[in-house]
C-alpha cells in the first residue's frame, strides 16, 4: 500500500460482525482514500449531558445510556464492559482551545502548543487561580478484543480523565516490553465530584497476548501506525465539553503545574 495510505489489516476494520468466508480480504474499490479522508472512531462513555442520550438530538443512540461505553462513529454499545484491549500507540499530549459553554462550545483551536500561555494555570482580577484555557489530552489508539474481532478505536482523555491516562501509561511502563505486547481490561465506573455523579474509566492489566498470531498483528499494527499521521474521530469531543465530566484534573503533577504557572 503507498505511503500516504492508513493501511489497516481487515480484522481491525472488522468493527461489527465476522466476515463471512465468501468476502475477500481486500481494499478493492477504496484505493483513492488516504489517510486524509480517514477517522478512527473514539471509544466513549456517555454522561448524563451526552447529545447522543437526548431523545430529539440529531446525534441520539436509541437505547444508549449514561455510563454506557459505546463508539463515537459506527455507534456500538459495549454495556459498562469489562473490554479487553492492547495498546498500539500512546501519542505526545496535546492541547486544544475549546470556545466556553455560554458561548455555544466548538473548537477555537485544535492544535494549542505545549508551554503556550493558554496551557497555564492563571490567576483572574480577583486572585483565584484558573484551570488552563486549553483543555489537555492523552490520546491512545487501542485494538478491542485483540483475540478475537479485534476493532481498532482511539482512546482520548482529558480533565478528571488525566489519571487515568497516567495510570495506563504507567502499567506499560512497568511492564518492560513493547507497549503492544501487554492486554488490558477497560470498564465503566461511576464517580462524583462537586457538580454530580459522572462515568470514568476504570483500566486494568490483563495479562499478554495468547498466541503468537495475536502478538504479530498487535506488532504490525504498531509498526503501521507509528508513521502515520493518523485522524482521530473528534465529533464527540464538542461534547464532552458540556457533560459534567469537566472538572480539571490536579493529579499527582498538581504543585508543579500550579508553580510553573506563575513563574
Amino acid at each position: 500500500m503507498a505511503d500516504d495510505k492508513l493501511a489497516m489489516t481487515p480484522n481491525a476494520n472488522n468493527a461489527l460482525t465476522s466476515r463471512p468466508d465468501f468476502i475477500p480480504q481486500s481494499h478493492e474499490g477504496l484505493d483513492h482514500l488516504t489517510k486524509e479522508d480517514i477517522q478512527i472512531p473514539r471509544l466513549v462513555i456517555a454522561q448524563q449531558m451526552s447529545p447522543e442520550i437526548e431523545e430529539g438530538n440529531a446525534k441520539f443512540i436509541p437505547e444508549l445510556r449514561a455510563g454506557i461505553i459505546f463508539n463515537s462513529l459506527t455507534q456500538r454499545m459495549y454495556g459498562k464492559g469489562p473490554l479487553d484491549f492492547a495498546v498500539v500507540r500512546a501519542d505526545k499530549p496535546r492541547w486544544v482551545e475549546f470556545a466556553p459553554r455560554d458561548a455555544g462550545g466548538g473548537v477555537v483551536d485544535p492544535e494549542v502548543k505545549d508551554g503556550d500561555p493558554r496551557t497555564k494555570f492563571w490567576t483572574d482580577d480577583e486572585g483565584k487561580r484558573r484551570n488552563p484555557i486549553a483543555t489537555k489530552f492523552y490520546d491512545f489508539i487501542l485494538v478491542l478484543d485483540p483475540e478475537g474481532v479485534q476493532e481498532l478505536v482511539a482512546l482520548s482523555l482529558k480533565s478528571t480523565g488525566l489519571t487515568v491516562a497516567r495510570s495506563l501509561n504507567g502499567l506499560m511502563q512497568m511492564r518492560n516490553a513493547p507497549i503492544y505486547s501487554g492486554i488490558y481490561t477497560a470498564t465503566s465506573k461511576s464517580k462524583k465530584n462537586p457538580k454530580g455523579t459522572f462515568h470514568q474509566f476504570d483500566l486494568r492489566p490483563n495479562g499478554w497476548p495468547k498466541s503468537q498470531a495475536t502478538f504479530d498483528f498487535l506488532k504490525e499494527t504498531y509498526e503501521t501506525l507509528r508513521v502515520e499521521e493518523v485522524k482521530i474521530h473528534t465529533e464527540t469531543t464538542l461534547a464532552d465539553t458540556i457533560d459534567e465530566n469537566d472538572d480539571f484534573d490536579f493529579g499527582a503533577n498538581a504543585t508543579s503545574e500550579a508553580s510553573n504557572s506563575e513563574m
